[in-house]
């Protein structure tokens, strides 16, 4: 039998905690009512993101299935505090947005339902 393998370098609480990860989902409620396409809807969300309109869950909740918002989530190290966390959040929404764009310009319509 075999000794236990020792290692080099100890390893401290800090680094442990550094790469644990989790999720946080957040909800944009993008409150204007009227169909909207995708890309307005991801920049309707930009907006409620910049008037700190949002709410935070350590869960994926769940919706009623005629919400007018935008539900997103993002993976991120335990101990990220909340403005890192919304910095993630914008540059997800921005490249749903500009995701949103592409698709609509590459079908040659507009992405604004009919």
């Amino acid at each position: 039998m075999s000794a236990p393998m020792e290692t080099d370098m100890p390893i401290s609480s800090y680094d442990v905690q550094h790469w644990q990860i989790e999720t946080t989902w957040f909800y944009f409620p993008c409150m204007d009512n009227g169909h909207r396409s995708g890309s307005e809807r991801f920049e309707r969300a930009l907006e409620d993101l910049n008037n700190s309109i949002y709410a935070m869950y350590r869960y994926c909740p769940i919706l009623h299935s005629q919400s007018w918002g935008v539900l997103i989530f993002i993976h991120h190290p335990t101990d990220l505090d909340l403005p890192a966390m919304l910095i993630h959040a914008r540059r997800q929404l921005e490249n749903l947005c500009e995701d949103a764009k592409m698709h609509a310009s590459s079908n040659g319509k507009s992405d604004r339902p009919p």
